[in-house]
């Protein structure tokens, strides 16, 4: 994919309808994509999935064309476009990114990102194995990524890099089958250390404690 924090690449692979969002404690539960059972639950309508929630949303790029990169639906801009083409996308239009192209937009300074808490969501259609999904900065700070074996890796690192909490998915075979899929990365640093990755609405891997 790339493009929603900052910084991006992707070998092969199209993006679609950037979402970041600032899930406060008291809606933590919703935010991460589960509930108070621990069953999952959808971060996204599954019904409407093309329609962004306005409460809490900090940054919204639609990525139809150069003005919703350059001035986002919500947050801070102006987002670069490095190499890449818009082509027809799940909501919309997508940018297809190839190689180094990618997709960068201001982050912490302009309010777009809350690295306590909070989830990023967008649709995805894999070209090709393996690449960059989004990272923050020139670092590896803030970053998920497909490997080889087609598993959803993500890590982050707190407090420098000496702390490092990493969630990985078993191989996701059905993201490669030409369609478009909702990604869903949620975080909680508020209380404990969480991540969990999301594919269509469903759990595919959490790792520590919210």
């Amino acid at each position: 994919m790339s493009g929603l924090i900052a910084a991006c690449s992707s070998p092969s692979g199209q993006v679609d309808a950037a979402d970041l969002a600032d899930a406060a404690q008291t809606t933590a539960d919703a935010a991460l994509g589960r509930d108070g059972s621990g069953a999952d639950a959808a971060p996204v309508d599954a019904a409407d999935p093309c329609t962004v929630p306005t409460v809490r949303t900090l940054f919204h790029s639609s990525l139809d064309d150069a003005a919703s990169i350059s001035t986002p639906q919500t947050g801070t801009g102006p987002g670069t476009l490095m190499g890449g083409a818009f082509v027809a996308g799940h909501c919309g239009s997508a940018i297809e990114l190839v190689g180094a192209a990618g997709v960068t937009f201001p982050t912490l300074n302009n309010g777009n990102l809350n690295l306590v808490t909070g989830e990023l969501t967008f649709f995805y259609r894999p070209i090709a194995d393996g690449g960059t999904l989004f990272h923050r900065g020139s670092g590896q700070d803030f970053r998920a990524s497909i490997d080889s074996s087609r598993r959803i890796n993500w890590a982050v690192y707190l407090d420098g890099p000496n702390y490092l909490i990493t969630a990985q998915t078993d191989p996701v075979n059905e993201l490669f089958d030409g369609q478009w899929h909702l990604l869903t990365f949620a975080w909680d640093f508020e209380t404990g250390s969480y991540l969990y990755i999301g594919v269509d609405n469903m759990l595919r891997a959490e790792s520590g404690t919210a």
